[in-house]
């Protein structure tokens, strides 16, 4: 900003009249004559202030060019200083081009040229006619204001200070404001010092016109706190402030644009404190609103002549833009304001503009991505997480590709997470992380939102993974600590007791003061149980009782010290108060499942005791207020006891049959597989034979039963006369009425593998039973009896020629040995595994499975023939010696099993025959004969084979030597 006076009309013809008059009579010319000819002084003086005070800027020039090439040789002996005048309006219209140097020149040949010293030289005679230049002194101002149009400020000081010398008596100059611009230039050169002390003399002096003290501070503002430190600036504000905050509200928001510069200024270099000091500054320009409505309305009104009917739609227009660019004005302040408190971390203020924005600028407006991921931002610093999420929402919905929106994402997926709305967050936080790399720290959130919600949905198996993940990539990650924690409940869900529990530990070591320790108490006190460390488990309920014992997890905690005690065979008298606090705890909580378990512990305690008043009130009160519970069924089954006792057999027989019907239409229903099997035992328990069958017929032949019904009551019939060892006939007639249109979609799984094996093993066609077999295992993954088929699949696919269909069967029986601890069906795969590698010959292999299964001493389905194999594998691998005694303990040891035994006694014989040790396999097949001779078996016709025909060639060898024939 520059203080400076182009002077107009209202200052210059009355200054020069009287030397124009004195030029025109010196010439003997008439003024009216030369009225129009511009190389009359007079008339290029007077057309020249005319040109000036309209701007025609090329019009003044070429009259004062011409003047100044008519006479300038010699117009100080014709006219005398005065003719400078005409170099001072070539000056201003000069300065109107911007041609700052050539006007320079101009004001410099004024002040120089033209010297009033002139005349000071001359006597009385020789002034006659001369006049002085009375515009040195505004020349020289002007020139020191061309300078610092051309930003020479040092040049420009120099001026201003010999002007305040030499024109401090010359009223044509307001020495006021060279004094600013003396100050200004000071600043600008550099010297801040100087010119502070300079500028506020006169801002401290109340006396001067506020229209001057408002200036300086714009001055200062603008050209000393941009150079300055803020504290000094802060000190300058609060001291001069007032200045311009106590001005009419139309003239602070004239200055609106530029304190809006210099708070910009500031935030671009990341000034925040200063930034917001220039923004305190402004005023809202909403406030003007009314006042330009106002004259909107007056205009819009007010008629007008034809002839100005556009002047005024174009007023319209402008006041128009004007109100528009109010709003605009303020959305600027409301962002720049934001911004600088979004830096400062100030989040309650940066949300209070951000979400202002958000909600007025307009869904058109180019910054909005920026307004609303602020919001979102802000609002969750703050714990506004329905804020956040409504702003959150609104800039996926509105710029699902926009470069910010990971970092919306980030703090969005959170707040749905906290919101519990876990589907959403599982799907958001899975979209958005896969713009990102793992490890990035804008990913770190997402990946942990992602897991937690997959526990929450259920899908655990793919939360465990997940947070195992996270562990390894951010090893300082944000959200740590709950990783940790979800990962040991997925490992609880996932029953990894062991790895739960070593997880939870680690927690407990790792966060000791978490809130989250009562409820990793207790997850670990369970896991701990679970693997057998009572004592372990005993310390973590007790520490939850004794620190934590208003805490949620305190009723469960006193359910599991039931458990354990139970577990560990303590008295009854020790046991129940543990399950009366667990009951009377979570009554007190509102906890119902928990209530509900307590509840049935204690029946089974009760019951287990023959204590039968009292289970039949822990009954009573488990069926009034939990009758719906997930115990229910567990609770009937273990009240049936009491009902027999108490002589209500019949309505425990009711109570199951009801559950089944119930359950009927789900095929997959586990509830119908286990209350059909305890309805099936309570009938042989409680009831004979035929009233089972009849009761069976009834329910399957019941209006509304179910295929599935159906199958169960069929096989039930099956197992009972299998238990009654009645013909296979009679069993078959029940396999033939289930197989008749069978359709394993409508079936329970164990009827299913039920069909399944006696099609296999009776009717003898394996390949149909694998379609059975297949259904489960492709519809049906972890269901109840899906490892079963998967054994019974890979026995069909072992016995196939085909070696892909072999080789099928050895990953089913490895994936079985990886993944099922059923100790029945381990031994079945390893068995598989060995005979399909010994049917291949592939000795080694087979060698190490067949030790495998023998390690395992409670493994007995086929102990002969591993004994067998093992000793045929190392024969086949060479080691004979080995061999020999391997096949010696197998007929020595099981000798019934005629399978396995023969086919050792004649390995052995004939190792000893292709030895040459005749005597000895004779000896072998003797004893052979002695122990299984009676046996009608294909080893031991064999073995009287041989016998004969070695002992022939070998009496043939020996002659007929009585004791070479043994």
């Amino acid at each position: 900003m520059m203080v400076e006076r182009l002077y107009r009309t209202g200052g210059l013809p009355g200054l020069f009249l009287a030397g124009v008059i004195a030029l025109t009579t010196l010439l003997g010319e008439s003024i009216q004559g030369q009225e129009e000819d511009l190389l009359d002084p007079v008339v290029a003086y007077n057309k020249t202030i005319s040109a000036i005070d309209l701007e025609q800027w090329d019009r003044a020039l070429k009259i004062t060019d011409g003047i100044i090439a008519e006479y300038d040789s010699i117009a100080m002996k014709r006219f005398g200083p005065v003719f400078g005048h005409f170099h001072f309006l070539r000056g201003l219209a000069l300065l109107g081009k911007k041609n700052y140097d050539s006007a320079i020149k101009s004001f410099d040949a004024c002040y120089t040229k033209y010297d009033n010293k002139f005349l000071e030289q001359m006597n009385d005679e020789e002034r006659q006619g001369l006049l002085p230049n009375l515009f040195r002194n505004s020349a020289l101002v002007q020139w020191a204001n061309s300078e610092m149009r051309r930003e020479k400020y040092a040049a420009a000081a120099k001026l201003y200070e010999k002007i305040l010398v030499e024109a401090k008596n010359d009223k044509k100059v307001n020495l006021v404001y060279v004094g600013v611009n003396l100050g200004r230039c000071y600043l600008k050169a550099g010297q801040l010092q100087k010119g502070y002390d300079f500028m506020v003399k006169p801002l401290s002096n109340e006396n001067l016109s506020d229209g001057l003290r408002e200036t300086i501070f714009m001055v200062m503002a603008e050209d000393w706190s941009t150079e300055v430190e803020f504290p000094p600036t802060r000190s300058f504000i609060q001291k001069f402030s007032n200045v311009v905050d106590q001005d009419p509200f139309i003239e602070r928001y004239e200055r609106n644009e530029r304190f809006q510069y210099l708070a910009q200024l500031a935030l671009q270099n990341k000034d925040i404190v200063r930034s917001l000091a220039w923004y305190e500054r402004m005023v809202n320009p909403r406030l003007l609103a009314p006042e330009l409505q106002q004259q909107y309305a007056s205009l819009e009104n007010r008629p007008v002549p034809e002839q100005l009917e556009e002047k005024k739609k174009e007023a319209l227009a402008e006041l128009r833009k004007q109100i528009r660019d109010l709003d605009t004005q303020y959305l600027q302040i409301l962002n720049g304001v934001g911004s600088n408190h979004f830096m400062m971390q100030n989040y309650p203020a940066s949300y209070v503009a951000f979400s202002r924005l958000s909600d007025q600028a307009g869904k058109t407006h180019k910054q909005r991505p920026v307004f609303l991921h602020n919001a979102v931002v802000s609002a969750a610093q703050v714990e506004l997480w329905k804020e956040a999420y409504v702003y959150g929402r609104q800039f996926l919905d509105e710029f699902p590709d926009h470069e910010l929106k990971p970092g919306v994402a980030r703090v969005l997926v959170e707040v749905l997470f906290l919101r519990e709305e876990y589907q959403d967050s599982y799907d958001v936080s899975g979209e958005v992380r896969q713009s990102m790399d793992p490890g990035e720290e804008i990913r770190d959130i997402p990946d942990f939102v992602y897991g937690a919600s997959a526990f929450h949905l259920g899908h655990i198996e793919e939360a465990e993974t997940e947070l195992s993940s996270y562990f390894q990539v951010y090893p300082n990650g944000t959200r740590k600590e709950l990783a940790h924690f979800f990962l040991g409940l997925a490992k609880v869900r996932l029953a990894k007791w062991q790895e739960a529990a070593d997880t939870l530990n680690s927690f407990l070591e790792t966060y000791p003061t978490s809130t989250l320790v009562p409820t990793v108490l207790y997850q670990c006190a369970m896991s701990e149980f679970m693997i057998d460390l009572p004592e372990e488990a005993l310390v973590k309920v007790n520490r939850v009782h004794s620190e934590f014992p208003n805490m949620e997890v305190a009723p469960p905690c006193w359910n599991l010290k039931g458990d354990i005690l139970a577990s560990q065979g303590a008295e009854f008298l020790e046991v129940e108060p543990c399950y009366l606090n667990g009951r009377d705890g979570g009554r007190e909580m509102g906890q119902p499942d928990t209530t509900a378990y307590a509840l049935w512990q204690l029946l089974v305690q009760t019951v287990e005791l023959s204590q039968w008043e009292k289970a039949a009130q822990h009954y009573r009160e488990f069926q009034a207020d939990h009758a719906e519970s997930d115990f229910r069924y567990d609770v009937l089954v273990t009240a049936l006891p009491m009902l027999v006792e108490e002589g209500r057999t019949e309505e425990g027989l009711t109570k199951l049959r009801d559950v089944v019907w119930e359950n009927r239409e789900d095929p997959e229903s586990v509830v119908l597989a286990e209350m059909f099997g305890s309805y099936v035992d309570f009938l042989k328990e409680n009831y004979d034979l035929e009233t089972l069958l009849a009761e069976l017929e009834e329910l399957q032949m019941k209006r509304g039963s179910s295929a599935a019904l159906m199958g169960w009551t069929l096989i039930a019939r099956v197992d009972a006369l299998e238990e009654t060892e009645a013909e296979q006939a009679a069993i078959d007639q029940y396999f033939y009425r289930l197989e008749a249109g069978f359709k394993p979609e409508e079936q329970s799984n164990y009827p299913t593998v039920r069909l399944a094996r006696w099609i296999s093993d009776v009717r003898k066609r394996p390949e149909e039973a694998k379609k059975l077999y297949d259904f489960i295992l492709e519809n049906r993954p972890g269901t109840a009896n899906y490892e079963y088929c998967l054994v019974d699949v890979a026995q069909i696919q072992a016995a196939s020629d085909d070696a892909a269909q072999r080789e099928e069967a050895m990953q089913k029986f490895q994936r079985v040995l990886a993944e099922i601890p059923n100790e029945e069906l381990q031994e079945k795969s390893v068995l598989g595994m060995a005979r399909i590698r010994t049917e291949e010959e592939k000795y080694d292999e087979a060698q190490s499975l067949w030790e495998k299964y023998l390690e395992n001493r409670s493994w007995n389905l086929a102990r002969p023939e591993a004994n067998y194999q093992l000793g045929y594998c190392m024969d086949q691998l060479g080691n004979t010696a080995d061999a020999l005694k391997i096949y010696v303990s197998v007929y020595a040891n099981f000798p019934g099993y005629l399978d396995w035994s023969t086919r050792a006694y004649l390995r052995t014989a004939a190792i000893m025959k292709g030895t040459g040790e005749d005597l000895k396999a004779l000896k072998v097949l003797q004893d052979m004969l002695k122990r299984m001779g009676h046996h009608d078996h294909p080893g031991v016709k064999r073995g009287k084979e041989l016998f004969v025909k070695w002992r022939r060639e070998f009496e043939a060898t020996q002659g007929a030597n009585p004791s070479a024939k043994g």
